[in-house]
């Protein structure tokens, strides 16, 4: 028995062009077969620029048809799986599910921030803080207002370097 290669695989061999030419690779990347593996994979992942037929990037539909494929050949092989024809559906159907589950909760949402009254005789202290990186240059500052929000009070200070320092343990 003759030992298969990977490229052979996921590429060369009738099945896997076959499958290849059936998921509609993008017509700039159809040479991508005759690359060697990691240029291969390097182009496919990094293309995001190429938007395939469906509306999905080409670089998130790509690593689901290369494992696709991979997990079938391997079922066929080593299971005697019968080979599935509408592998690239089932493919491009769980690219799909994946890309837009991921990208359903990057919408961010508008919100309003102003200045809400408070009742009489009362105060609103507001502060925040920030550091430059992690460790960065800190620094932290609050202002006190009115019921009325006029400015009372204000505050500012520079924390420098906030390093966590381990403490040393007494020896017992």
């Amino acid at each position: 028995m003759q030992e298969e290669s990977i490229i052979h695989a996921l590429g060369d061999c009738p099945a896997a062009r076959k499958f290849w030419l059936s998921i509609g690779v993008p017509q700039a990347l159809v040479d991508f077969l005759n690359l060697d593996l990691l240029e291969c994979l390097k182009v496919n992942c990094l293309c995001s620029n190429h938007i395939h037929a469906n509306g999905i990037p080409w670089c998130s539909q790509f690593p689901f048809a290369v494992w696709s494929l991979w997990k079938h050949r391997n079922r066929i092989v080593f299971d005697n799986s019968p080979p599935n024809p509408k592998l690239h559906h089932v493919c491009l159907q769980v690219a799909r599910e994946h890309f837009y589950r991921v990208h359903k909760f990057r919408r961010s949402i508008a919100v309003q921030v102003r200045w809400i009254r408070r009742p009489i005789d009362w105060f609103k202290l507001n502060s925040d803080g920030a550091s430059l990186g992690n460790p960065g240059k800190a620094g932290r500052g609050g202002l006190i207002r009115d019921h009325q929000g006029k400015w009372i009070k204000g505050y500012m200070r520079h924390i420098g370097l906030p390093l966590l320092q381990p403490k040393k343990r007494k020896k017992q």
